[in-house]
């Protein structure tokens, strides 16, 4: 245990870390870091953790705090790289370099989501012109239906006003109307129901009176 303490120590110290938050920090881009680095650090963190437990040495207490700050802002100035990447990607198709392994798996999965998002805002759109289209339709449609309802209804109140209701006071024979078509014959008495012209025609002659009830 002490030999893998001593080894992992000579690998990964705490100049080490500062050292590579320093490059981190002034690079625009992403600064070369051996692939197991984080790995490396973690196990150098768990170790001054467990000196700190057994010791309670307030020297290993501040490395181990600033360490920590180090590390996590070196994760975040990388994140922040990563991501500005993905733009230069999208625009130029050039790749990044000095990305470890999970950075690498990130970017490409950032990629994806970039696209996927890029689909499906281009689908909504199309869906929304077809549910504009349908509705522009429905619309059109709802309006022929109602214009033909009210074609319909002045057609039945035009029916309803050029027919007369009338009636007869003598017999009447059947006889040639002033439209050219036949009428009758009508029993004296009954009531029927004329075209306005013909009732009007008969009125005229005294044939017919017009009915109220």
């Amino acid at each position: 245990m002490q030999y893998f303490m001593e080894e992992i120590e000579e690998i990964i110290t705490f100049e080490y870390i500062r050292e590579a938050y320093t490059a981190e920090k002034s690079e625009n881009k992403l600064s070369k870091l051996p692939n197991d680095f984080f790995k490396k650090v973690d196990n150098y963190l768990k170790m001054k953790e467990e000196i700190f437990r057994n010791t309670q040495d307030e020297k290993v207490k501040y490395e181990l705090k600033n360490a920590k700050r180090m590390v996590d802002e070196i994760i975040l100035l990388r994140l922040k790289k990563i991501i500005d990447a993905v733009f230069v990607f999208l625009k130029s198709g050039s790749l990044p370099s000095n990305m470890l392994p999970q950075e690498e798996e990130l970017f490409f999965k950032i990629i994806d989501l970039v696209k996927d998002l890029k689909k499906n805002l281009f689908e909504s759109k199309e869906i929304a012109k077809t549910d504009e289209s349908n509705k522009s339709l429905n619309l059109s449609e709802n309006k022929k239906d109602e214009n033909k309802i009210e074609i319909s209804e002045q057609k039945g109140e035009r029916k309803e006003k050029d027919i007369i209701k009338v009636k007869v006071l003598v017999e009447i024979p059947k006889f040639i109307g002033p439209d050219g078509n036949w009428y009758g014959p009508y029993e004296k008495g009954s009531v029927i129901e004329l075209k306005k012209e013909i009732a009007d025609f008969l009125i005229d002659a005294g044939f017919v009176s017009i009915s109220y009830s």
